[in-house]
């Protein structure tokens, strides 16, 4: 929000005319007790308020600028609690003010810290900030971090405050209405108007109705309601409607709510905000809205007229702590009654950047019913409930931007940070995240590629314009997708497992995914074979055939090997034609293929390797027989009969 602050120092004057007051006699002004706070603001007028120490005549002065208040506004007689209000004002227009005695000097204002902004035309779609806090008036620390907090948050000028009532602890008496709310917003009251509703806290009603003037025919919008306890007020195109939760007779009476149904059936806003003091779907162990009257009453009486004409966002205290519903409608029963199913218009969590919005442009059902009791303290501890989706016992106040059809809602922290946010829209051209589902889980094979086929709709917002991107997340592989930047892919596997594929589809600004599961299976391969590397021999020499063999283990994890002669003019002796290593003898000079077949009893594959044989010490001739080396032979068949010998298990690798 923004405060524009130049504080004059007043306390040594106002000492000084406090002293002297009785010497001076009747043409002395009387000390400011309560600075000047802003009442029932609408498009063409305002109420001006403070309080003086002693019964005075006052001057209102107002103008387009600082140094420049050539209009006034003067008070018919002399009092202490001052109230003027101001008429013929043009809307949505920022003027400079002082307050002082008819003749003399200025008390307050004529500075750039005392403004005030009449309210936009009705239905206007410029941007509305407000500020609410509940149960502020603790006078303590964790009021003042609260308030500072908000000042700090931005330059957002502050339209419009709402203090939910527990304003002026313990009591409400005028002493605490002045100590613990006036005095500890005086900086911002003097340029935002407050609309205040009664807390339980509030016993003297005679201290809340003093301290404040709020509308009772109508004169800021709405329907007259002859009761300053429950009113409503237009600001912009926003239709503010307060009710009193704790006053016995209104209720437990007939004449707020029906109040409220001409209220409701007369207004044309776009938007609907609701606030009193006691939550509809707050439970504690001190206050639960199962059972608590002016929980359980609102909830059962105020909600279904309300919900009936649109309403929006429901703002309450009590409980002191922070929470809020999801988007809901038609629950008026205690919290066993509520399910997701029959009360939920949106159980999602209002987030742009999460689930989505609040969207009510096509469905005006549907409100956030809002909790936030814990602007002054932190206690009682929550019990959960179902309607809600969040409850955090922290301190803080909710700041609401409403601009057009959007309404932007922040729980903030005392400490700057944001505990909770949510948007709604009416707008039918909002962009919405795209819709992915990425298809039905699949089941396949390592050998086998999947066809993925995934659907995804969008509202064609912001540039219709869609990029798409599958991804494993898990799994025990790699995954090799045929085109993953498209809808429909393929996909295939190197490894048995289960797996899960995503795709996330973005619009430039926001993005969705849908992931699917896959199921793959191992799948038999061929075994793979290197028969070695070709080479050049000569007769008789002994030739060891040293391949490699690699196999996937099905389906049975047994392999079959043999070796044989392709091609070549002689003969080829193995020692052991059924094994991976074995060696062989040739004795005839010529170019020989040797293959080596592997199967896995169902398939079967093959690899080959060329022998060049040459007569011993390079002579002789292809195809006719050399020399034979008779010791080398003999060893070599008996070589062969060993192996073939029982119970000698054969070797080989794989």
């Amino acid at each position: 929000m923004r405060i524009e602050i130049l504080k004059p120092i007043f306390t040594p004057i106002i000492a000084l005319v406090m002293l002297l007051g009785p010497l001076l006699g009747s043409s002395a002004y009387a000390a400011l007790s309560r600075q000047p706070y802003l009442q029932s603001v609408s498009d063409t007028r305002v109420v001006l308020r403070w309080r003086t120490t002693s019964s005075a005549t006052s001057r209102v002065s107002y103008g387009a600028s600082v140094g420049n208040l050539n209009t006034h506004v003067d008070e018919s007689g002399a009092r202490t609690e001052h109230e003027v209000v101001i008429t013929g004002l043009t809307s949505d227009t920022q003027y400079y003010y002082s307050v002082g005695p008819i003749s003399g000097s200025i008390e307050a204002g004529n500075d750039s810290n005392h403004f005030f902004t009449t309210a936009p035309s009705v239905g206007s779609n410029r941007k509305i900030r407000i500020w609410a806090i509940g149960d502020p008036g603790t006078g303590t620390s964790n009021q003042r971090n609260v308030r500072n907090a908000f000042y700090n948050l931005d330059s957002v000028k502050t339209d419009v405050v709402l203090t939910l009532g527990d304003n002026a602890y313990d009591d409400g008496s005028d002493s605490e209405y002045t100590n613990n709310f006036f005095n500890v917003y005086e900086d911002l009251l003097r340029q935002a108007p407050v609309w205040a509703t009664r807390g339980n806290h509030e016993r003297s009603l005679s201290a809340h109705q003093t301290a404040f003037t709020h509308p009772t025919n109508a004169e800021s919008g709405g329907f007259a309601s002859g009761s300053e306890l429950y009113y409503s007020f237009d600001y912009g195109n926003i239709h503010f409607v307060c009710l009193d939760s704790f006053t016995s007779s209104n209720l437990n009476g007939n004449s707020m709510y029906t109040w409220l149904e001409n209220d409701l059936a007369s207004t044309t806003q776009n938007w609907i905000i609701a606030f009193w003091h006691h939550p509809p779907y707050s439970r504690s162990s001190n206050h639960d809205s199962n059972s608590e009257s002016g929980q359980r009453v609102t909830r059962e009486r105020a909600n279904p007229i309300l919900e009936r004409y649109g309403v929006d966002l429901q703002l309450g205290g009590h409980n002191h702590f922070y929470s809020r519903t999801v988007l809901i409608n038609n629950h008026y029963g205690t919290s066993g009654s509520y399910s997701q199913a029959n009360h939920a218009v949106d159980a999602g969590d209002g987030r742009e950047n999460s689930d989505g919005v609040y969207y009510k442009a096509t469905n005006p059902e549907g409100a956030v019913y809002v909790l936030a009791g814990s602007s002054g303290k932190i206690g009682y501890t929550p019990i959960h409930h179902p309607a809600n989706f969040t409850e955090v016992l922290e301190l803080g106040s909710m700041v609401i931007d409403v601009e057009g059809d959007r309404m932007d809602v922040r729980m903030l922290r005392e400490n700057g940070a944001i505990q909770d946010y949510f948007t709604i829209t009416k707008s039918v051209s909002v962009n919405q995240a795209p819709q992915v589902n990425a298809g039905a889980n699949q089941s396949t094979d390592t050998a086998s590629a999947i066809n993925l086929n995934a659907t995804v709709s969008d509202d064609g917002l912001p540039s219709n314009t869609l990029t798409y991107s599958w991804s494993k997340v898990s799994g025990p592989g790699t995954v090799s997708f045929g085109n993953a930047g498209q809808v429909d892919t393929t996909a295939s596997f190197s490894a048995a497992g289960g797996y899960v594929l995503r795709l996330v589809a973005s619009d430039g600004a926001l993005s969705s995914n849908d992931s699917l599961s896959v199921t793959v299976s191992a799948t038999n391969q061929a075994p793979q074979v290197n028969a070695g590397s070709d080479r050049s021999v000569e007769i008789g020499d002994s030739i060891d055939l040293d391949a490699t063999v690699g196999d996937d283990g099905l389906p049975s994890n047994t392999m079959i090997y043999n070796w044989s002669k392709i091609s070549g003019p002689g003969d080829v002796i193995f020692s052991d034609a059924s094994q991976v290593d074995t060696s062989a003898l040739i004795f005839t000079a010529g170019s020989y293929v040797l293959q080596l077949e592997v199967s896995d009893s169902v398939l079967t594959t093959n690899d080959q390797v060329k022998i060049t044989v040459d007569e011993e010490g390079g002579g002789g001739s292809s195809g006719s027989a050399g020399s034979i080396d008779l010791s080398l032979l003999v060893g070599f068949l008996m070589l062969i009969l060993l192996r073939a010998a029982p119970g000698l298990a054969p070797g080989g690798k794989r």
